[in-house]
Protein backbone atom coordinates (compact mmCIF):
# COMPACT_ATOMS: atom_id res chain seq x y z
CA UNK A 1 0.00 0.00 0.00
CA UNK A 2 1.36 3.88 -0.99
CA UNK A 3 0.87 5.57 2.37
CA UNK A 4 1.35 9.03 -0.27
CA UNK A 5 1.17 8.93 -3.75
CA UNK A 6 1.19 7.47 -7.34
CA UNK A 7 0.99 7.43 -11.35
CA UNK A 8 3.31 7.25 -14.53
CA UNK A 9 6.94 5.16 -16.27
CA UNK A 10 10.33 6.30 -16.24
CA UNK A 11 13.34 5.12 -17.95
CA UNK A 12 17.13 4.74 -15.28
CA UNK A 13 20.11 3.07 -16.31
CA UNK A 14 22.04 4.32 -12.77
CA UNK A 15 25.38 3.05 -12.81
CA UNK A 16 25.51 0.30 -10.14
CA UNK A 17 27.09 0.85 -6.80
CA UNK A 18 26.90 4.02 -6.21
CA UNK A 19 24.78 6.12 -3.14
CA UNK A 20 22.61 7.93 -3.18
CA UNK A 21 20.87 9.82 -0.52
CA UNK A 22 16.96 10.05 0.74
CA UNK A 23 15.61 12.04 3.24
CA UNK A 24 12.04 11.67 5.37
CA UNK A 25 8.99 13.04 4.31
CA UNK A 26 6.93 14.34 7.20
CA UNK A 27 2.95 13.98 7.06
CA UNK A 28 0.42 14.55 9.64
CA UNK A 29 -2.36 12.11 10.15
CA UNK A 30 -5.53 12.12 12.42
CA UNK A 31 -3.39 15.27 14.25
CA UNK A 32 -0.16 13.00 14.48
CA UNK A 33 2.97 14.25 13.11
CA UNK A 34 5.00 11.44 11.44
CA UNK A 35 8.52 12.82 10.83
CA UNK A 36 8.84 9.18 8.66
CA UNK A 37 6.10 9.57 6.63
CA UNK A 38 7.84 8.84 2.89
CA UNK A 39 11.72 7.93 1.77
CA UNK A 40 12.35 10.76 -0.86
CA UNK A 41 14.69 10.88 -3.36
CA UNK A 42 15.79 14.92 -4.83
CA UNK A 43 16.28 15.32 -8.34
CA UNK A 44 18.57 17.92 -9.25
CA UNK A 45 15.47 20.56 -10.01
CA UNK A 46 14.71 20.52 -5.95
CA UNK A 47 11.62 18.37 -6.59
CA UNK A 48 11.57 14.74 -5.14
CA UNK A 49 10.52 11.02 -6.00
CA UNK A 50 9.38 8.74 -3.50
CA UNK A 51 11.17 5.70 -3.01
CA UNK A 52 8.15 2.78 -3.21
CA UNK A 53 9.59 -0.94 -4.10
CA UNK A 54 5.22 -1.39 -3.82
CA UNK A 55 5.01 -0.02 -7.27
CA UNK A 56 5.71 -2.18 -9.44
CA UNK A 57 6.93 0.79 -12.13
CA UNK A 58 8.38 4.28 -11.30
CA UNK A 59 5.92 7.54 -12.20
CA UNK A 60 6.00 10.95 -12.62
CA UNK A 61 2.72 12.88 -11.79
CA UNK A 62 0.60 15.59 -13.32
CA UNK A 63 0.11 18.52 -12.82
CA UNK A 64 3.64 19.33 -11.12
CA UNK A 65 5.07 18.10 -15.09
CA UNK A 66 3.67 19.29 -18.41
CA UNK A 67 4.76 18.24 -21.44
CA UNK A 68 5.15 16.09 -24.46
CA UNK A 69 7.36 13.43 -25.40
CA UNK A 70 10.32 12.98 -22.85
CA UNK A 71 12.08 14.97 -20.77
CA UNK A 72 16.17 14.37 -19.14
CA UNK A 73 15.96 14.74 -15.36
CA UNK A 74 18.99 14.68 -13.33
CA UNK A 75 20.13 13.98 -9.71
CA UNK A 76 23.70 12.97 -7.55
CA UNK A 77 25.03 10.68 -6.19
CA UNK A 78 27.00 11.29 -3.00
CA UNK A 79 30.13 10.67 -4.83
CA UNK A 80 28.97 14.11 -6.84
CA UNK A 81 28.41 11.79 -9.88
CA UNK A 82 25.81 13.68 -12.17
CA UNK A 83 22.91 10.76 -13.88
CA UNK A 84 20.85 12.00 -16.23
CA UNK A 85 17.72 9.84 -17.21
CA UNK A 86 14.77 10.39 -19.50
CA UNK A 87 11.24 10.42 -18.47
CA UNK A 88 7.93 10.07 -19.79
CA UNK A 89 4.83 11.57 -18.13
CA UNK A 90 1.21 10.41 -17.44
CA UNK A 91 -1.97 12.92 -15.77
CA UNK A 92 -3.10 11.76 -12.83
CA UNK A 93 -5.96 13.27 -10.14
CA UNK A 94 -3.20 14.71 -8.22
CA UNK A 95 0.12 15.60 -7.06
CA UNK A 96 1.27 14.75 -3.30
CA UNK A 97 2.78 17.53 -1.62
CA UNK A 98 5.96 15.93 -0.98
CA UNK A 99 6.72 14.32 -4.42
CA UNK A 100 5.88 14.27 -8.18
CA UNK A 101 7.04 10.96 -8.49
CA UNK A 102 7.70 7.54 -7.92
CA UNK A 103 10.65 5.49 -7.94
CA UNK A 104 9.82 1.76 -7.91
CA UNK A 105 10.39 -1.84 -8.39
CA UNK A 106 10.99 -1.43 -11.60
CA UNK A 107 14.07 0.50 -11.45
CA UNK A 108 15.95 -2.46 -9.37
CA UNK A 109 14.53 -5.70 -11.50
CA UNK A 110 17.00 -8.35 -11.99
CA UNK A 111 19.78 -6.36 -9.58
CA UNK A 112 18.93 -5.07 -5.47
CA UNK A 113 17.78 -2.52 -3.71
CA UNK A 114 20.30 -1.73 -0.16
CA UNK A 115 18.97 0.66 2.11
CA UNK A 116 21.10 2.03 4.85
CA UNK A 117 18.68 3.32 7.20
CA UNK A 118 21.04 4.38 9.74
CA UNK A 119 22.26 6.67 6.67
CA UNK A 120 19.61 7.67 5.35
CA UNK A 121 20.71 6.16 2.15
CA UNK A 122 20.21 3.56 -0.56
CA UNK A 123 22.23 1.89 -3.72
CA UNK A 124 20.99 -0.09 -6.64
CA UNK A 125 23.16 -2.76 -6.58
CA UNK A 126 24.67 -5.94 -8.61
CA UNK A 127 26.61 -7.00 -5.91
CA UNK A 128 27.74 -6.30 -1.81
CA UNK A 129 29.26 -3.47 -1.79
CA UNK A 130 33.08 -3.77 -0.70
CA UNK A 131 32.18 -2.00 2.66
CA UNK A 132 29.30 -4.33 4.11
CA UNK A 133 31.34 -7.69 2.03
CA UNK A 134 32.50 -8.58 5.96
CA UNK A 135 29.23 -7.89 7.63
CA UNK A 136 26.80 -10.60 8.89
CA UNK A 137 23.59 -10.91 6.49
CA UNK A 138 20.65 -12.58 7.37
CA UNK A 139 19.19 -13.61 4.77
CA UNK A 140 15.11 -14.62 3.94
CA UNK A 141 13.86 -16.71 1.35
CA UNK A 142 11.42 -14.97 -1.08
CA UNK A 143 10.04 -14.52 -4.90
CA UNK A 144 9.56 -11.85 -6.93
CA UNK A 145 6.01 -11.77 -8.47
CA UNK A 146 5.10 -10.56 -11.73
CA UNK A 147 3.92 -7.52 -10.80
CA UNK A 148 8.16 -6.94 -9.42
CA UNK A 149 6.63 -7.07 -5.57
CA UNK A 150 9.32 -9.02 -3.65
CA UNK A 151 7.85 -10.96 -1.14
CA UNK A 152 8.58 -13.45 1.77
CA UNK A 153 7.33 -15.00 4.71
CA UNK A 154 6.77 -12.95 8.09
CA UNK A 155 5.81 -14.82 11.52
CA UNK A 156 4.22 -13.43 14.51
CA UNK A 157 3.87 -15.63 17.45
CA UNK A 158 2.68 -19.47 16.00
CA UNK A 159 1.37 -17.70 12.60
CA UNK A 160 3.10 -17.81 9.67
CA UNK A 161 2.00 -15.01 7.15
CA UNK A 162 2.69 -15.38 3.29
CA UNK A 163 2.92 -13.92 0.88
CA UNK A 164 4.18 -10.62 2.47
CA UNK A 165 5.31 -7.90 0.33
CA UNK A 166 7.96 -5.05 1.75
CA UNK A 167 6.85 -1.71 0.53
CA UNK A 168 8.87 0.84 1.24
CA UNK A 169 6.05 3.07 0.04
CA UNK A 170 4.32 2.14 3.81
CA UNK A 171 6.88 3.75 5.98
CA UNK A 172 5.17 4.09 8.94
CA UNK A 173 3.53 0.32 9.42
CA UNK A 174 5.24 -2.51 10.58
CA UNK A 175 2.36 -4.84 9.27
CA UNK A 176 -0.95 -4.42 7.35
CA UNK A 177 -3.41 -7.58 6.18
CA UNK A 178 -6.40 -8.51 5.57
CA UNK A 179 -8.99 -8.76 8.17
CA UNK A 180 -8.91 -12.46 8.21
CA UNK A 181 -4.88 -12.68 9.07
CA UNK A 182 -5.50 -9.69 11.30
CA UNK A 183 -8.15 -11.21 13.78
CA UNK A 184 -5.68 -14.04 14.45
CA UNK A 185 -3.07 -11.71 15.72
CA UNK A 186 -4.78 -9.59 18.42
CA UNK A 187 -6.62 -9.92 21.24
CA UNK A 188 -10.72 -10.86 21.40
CA UNK A 189 -11.19 -7.10 23.07
CA UNK A 190 -9.58 -5.65 20.23
CA UNK A 191 -11.09 -7.74 17.50
CA UNK A 192 -14.41 -6.20 18.27
CA UNK A 193 -12.88 -2.54 19.25
CA UNK A 194 -9.73 -1.39 17.60
CA UNK A 195 -7.50 0.61 19.26
CA UNK A 196 -6.48 2.94 16.85
CA UNK A 197 -8.23 4.11 13.60
CA UNK A 198 -6.44 6.18 11.00
CA UNK A 199 -7.27 7.95 7.44
CA UNK A 200 -4.69 7.87 5.16
CA UNK A 201 -3.92 9.12 1.37
CA UNK A 202 -3.46 6.35 -1.09
CA UNK A 203 -3.62 7.25 -4.26
CA UNK A 204 -6.48 9.64 -5.05
CA UNK A 205 -8.20 9.40 -2.25
CA UNK A 206 -7.88 8.28 1.47
CA UNK A 207 -8.87 4.93 3.13
CA UNK A 208 -9.28 3.99 7.11
CA UNK A 209 -6.96 1.75 8.59
CA UNK A 210 -8.07 -0.05 11.53
CA UNK A 211 -4.99 -0.99 14.18
CA UNK A 212 -4.04 -2.87 17.68
CA UNK A 213 -1.28 -3.99 19.19
CA UNK A 214 0.00 -7.60 17.87
CA UNK A 215 -0.73 -10.16 20.75
CA UNK A 216 3.03 -11.58 19.68
CA UNK A 217 5.94 -9.87 18.25
CA UNK A 218 6.19 -9.50 14.63
CA UNK A 219 9.32 -11.33 13.28
CA UNK A 220 11.11 -10.47 9.64
CA UNK A 221 13.84 -13.42 9.94
CA UNK A 222 15.64 -12.96 13.37
CA UNK A 223 14.09 -9.53 13.61
CA UNK A 224 11.36 -9.27 16.07
CA UNK A 225 9.47 -6.29 17.37
CA UNK A 226 6.14 -5.18 19.05
CA UNK A 227 3.83 -3.18 17.37
CA UNK A 228 0.60 -2.57 15.87
CA UNK A 229 -0.97 -4.47 12.64
CA UNK A 230 -3.51 -2.83 10.81
CA UNK A 231 -6.18 -3.84 8.36
CA UNK A 232 -8.58 -2.15 6.05
CA UNK A 233 -12.18 -3.07 4.41
CA UNK A 234 -11.55 -0.76 1.49
CA UNK A 235 -11.63 -2.98 -1.79
CA UNK A 236 -8.49 -1.10 -3.21
CA UNK A 237 -6.20 -2.70 -0.10
CA UNK A 238 -7.73 -6.64 -0.70
CA UNK A 239 -4.27 -8.25 -0.40
CA UNK A 240 -6.15 -11.86 -0.57
CA UNK A 241 -7.57 -11.07 -4.30
CA UNK A 242 -3.93 -10.07 -5.29
CA UNK A 243 -2.86 -13.92 -3.79
CA UNK A 244 -1.48 -11.45 -0.93
CA UNK A 245 -1.25 -12.11 2.81
CA UNK A 246 -0.41 -8.39 3.35
CA UNK A 247 2.53 -6.14 3.28
CA UNK A 248 5.22 -4.97 5.25
CA UNK A 249 7.23 -1.68 5.39
CA UNK A 250 9.96 -0.17 6.66
CA UNK A 251 8.93 0.76 10.76
CA UNK A 252 9.91 -2.62 11.49
CA UNK A 253 13.69 -1.65 10.73
CA UNK A 254 13.29 1.13 12.49
CA UNK A 255 17.39 3.04 12.54
CA UNK A 256 18.67 -0.39 13.37
CA UNK A 257 19.40 -2.06 9.93
CA UNK A 258 20.24 -2.18 6.54
CA UNK A 259 17.91 -3.69 3.98
CA UNK A 260 18.94 -5.59 0.92
CA UNK A 261 15.94 -6.23 -1.25
CA UNK A 262 17.59 -8.83 -3.22
CA UNK A 263 15.07 -9.15 -7.03
CA UNK A 264 17.93 -10.87 -8.80
CA UNK A 265 18.26 -13.83 -6.05
CA UNK A 266 14.57 -13.40 -4.76
CA UNK A 267 15.69 -12.92 -1.09
CA UNK A 268 15.72 -10.31 1.66
CA UNK A 269 18.83 -9.73 3.57
CA UNK A 270 19.07 -7.53 6.20
CA UNK A 271 22.51 -6.51 8.30
CA UNK A 272 22.41 -4.99 12.14
CA UNK A 273 23.65 -1.44 11.11
CA UNK A 274 27.19 -0.83 13.43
Amino acid sequence: MKAMYFVFLLSFNLSANEWMNFEWGQQTIDGVELKRAAMLVKLNDGTRLQLDTGAPSSYLYAPAYQFDGNKIMTFDTTSGQSINDTFKIHDTKKSDEHAVGTLGASFFKDSMLIIDFPRNRFMKANAIPEELATSQINYIDGQVTDSLHIVTSVNVGDVTLSPVVFDTGSSIFKLVLNKEQWLQLVSKEHATAPEHTMEVPAWDRKVILYGAKSRSPICLGTICVEGNVYYSDDPQLDFANAGLAGLMGNAILEDKYILILDYANKRIGTIEAQ
